[in-house]
């Protein structure tokens, strides 16, 4: 764990030392909030989707993110355009997995993506992993069924074995794995009562990958978020939990993550 906390907080210096260009391709639903969460970490977000313009903007960032919710075709081809030009010029993407248990042209196209390009980090909820692994649809909405981390676990050991790419599924308690495994138990049960949440969880993924491409680099990114939840008043209605959230994630420190991380390694 000492081990463990010491790259942690390599990474978070280093965060805060640089302001990166983060590229989120993503959905209305999400943008704004994912937007200000980049800010809160000292990053700079751009928002582009227009496929005319996002080679361009990728090519200049620092990281790219795909965010799979809400797709559209004028999205697709954008996508498309971005994954082949980070890959290109050797910049980190998370994909995050929105919907792909629910959509089979949201799970055609990762796998497309997944087969043609290197992808740093394959995030989802539980359901999305699941889906993912076994190439087949496994739930009628975004949110995750009661699923044992256990199984969790070795599906995401597959997708690692299979992509070379670091996987993130998000529960209860939330599993990265790579060449380690790591089950992570912070957060708070009100994150799922809020719009956005995870694509936020996904944004900060981008923001710590693109100083550190490494399984550290998620499980900061996940820790901050779900650390500054846990700091919220218990009593406050979810508007002002929401508030309360975004406040801490753009005051957090090194220290609160140290004294308040729940991370244990999976001994193989």
């Amino acid at each position: 764990m000492d081990n463990l906390k010491q790259k942690l907080s390599e990474i978070y210096s280093e965060l805060y030392d640089k302001n990166n260009l983060i590229h989120c391709l993503t959905n209305a639903i999400s943008i704004n909030d994912m937007a200000n969460a980049v800010l809160s970490v000292n990053q700079s977000p751009f928002m582009a989707d227009n496929p005319r313009e996002v080679e361009d903007v990728t090519k200049n960032s620092d990281s790219l993110l795909i965010n799979l919710g809400n797709i559209t075709d004028y999205r697709i081809e954008s996508i498309k355009k971005s994954v082949r030009i980070a890959n290109e010029n050797k910049i980190p993407i998370t994909l995050d997995l929105v919907g792909v248990s629910a959509s089979r042209l949201r799970l055609d196209l990762t796998l497309e993506i997944l087969q043609k390009h290197k992808i740093t980090c394959i995030k989802g909820n539980y359901s999305e992993i699941k889906s993912l692994c076994i190439e087949d649809l496994s739930t009628k909405g975004v949110d995750s069924k009661k699923l044992e981390v256990n199984d969790l676990i070795n599906y995401c050991k597959n997708l690692h074995a299979k992509y070379h790419s670091i996987v993130v599924a998000t529960g209860q308690t939330d599993i990265v794995c790579a060449n380690e495994i790591y089950l992570l138990n912070n957060g708070d049960e009100r994150l799922s009562k809020i719009t956005a949440t995870g694509c936020v969880v996904g944004s900060l993924i981008a923001c710590t990958l693109s100083v550190s491409q490494t399984i550290e680099a998620c499980i900061l990114a996940i820790s901050m978020m779900n650390i500054s939840c846990e700091m919220v008043d218990k009593n406050v209605g979810l508007s002002s939990f929401k508030i309360g959230l975004y406040d801490n994630l753009s005051r957090i420190k090194w220290e609160q993550i140290k004294e308040n991380i729940n991370a244990r390694k999976v001994e193989s």
